[in-house]
């Protein structure tokens, strides 16, 4: 329902608004919270969104694993084209 409405496009908060809640344990993550109200579709609605470091940290690591299986997946195509012989130009 949100995706197919405007709220979500405008809907970018700056770094000042998130509130810095901090580590709820000694080895656990930082959080950040940060709270909105808006009325959609006519109905008033409060949005809060939590931002936690660690799970930050596992997004990062997943897109660096995705990259490097790409890039890997690549490397090996490319060796597999560079040792091919081709008769011309278009057949390359």
């Amino acid at each position: 329902m949100l995706a197919d409405n405007k709220f979500d496009k405008t809907w970018n908060p700056q770094a000042e608004q998130w509130q810095d809640v901090g580590k709820l344990s000694e080895k656990g993550s930082c959080y950040k919270v940060w709270y909105d109200e808006r009325e959609l579709e006519g109905k008033n609605y409060s949005f809060v969104v939590v931002h936690s470091s660690a799970l930050e940290e596992q997004k990062e690591q997943n897109f660096k694993n995705r990259f490097s299986k790409q890039k890997e997946s690549l490397e090996k195509k490319y060796k597999k084209i560079a040792n091919q012989s081709f008769a011309c130009i278009p057949d390359a």
